[in-house]
């Protein structure tokens, strides 16, 4: 609530970067996925990873679990802004180690960093 009395809402200047962030991201995370479940059977076979093909998309369901209680966590401490700054370097490095993996291992580590960083 605000001074006189009435509610403010997520666009009110004093959430709008926060609210502006916190749906870009999940922008992001959300054409991450299309674009990954498009790609990821060339990617299996360029990289000679099939036998890890399901852990590629299970590993940053998990690793998202641990990044999603973490985030509530730091945010009901210091408030959402930096948790979400966080979440968003972390979900980017992850972006990089995928983009730049040699092998499917070096993926797989990306995706757990991804996961990390997709904490909503």
């Amino acid at each position: 609530m605000n001074t006189t009395g009435k509610r403010e809402g997520i666009l009110a200047p004093a959430y709008l970067a926060t609210t502006a962030a916190a749906f870009s991201l999940i922008m992001f995370v959300a054409f991450e996925a299309m674009a990954v479940a498009t790609v990821m059977p060339t990617v299996a076979r360029d990289l000679d990873g099939f036998d890890l093909f399901a852990l590629s998309f299970g590993a940053p369901l998990a690793s998202g679990v641990v990044g999603m209680v973490v985030a509530g966590m730091w945010s009901d401490r210091t408030g959402p802004a930096v948790p979400l700054l966080a979440s968003l370097g972390l979900f980017s490095l992850g972006l990089l180690i995928c983009g730049l993996a040699p092998t499917m291992e070096v993926l797989l580590v990306g995706r757990v960093v991804q996961g990390l960083g997709e904490a909503r």
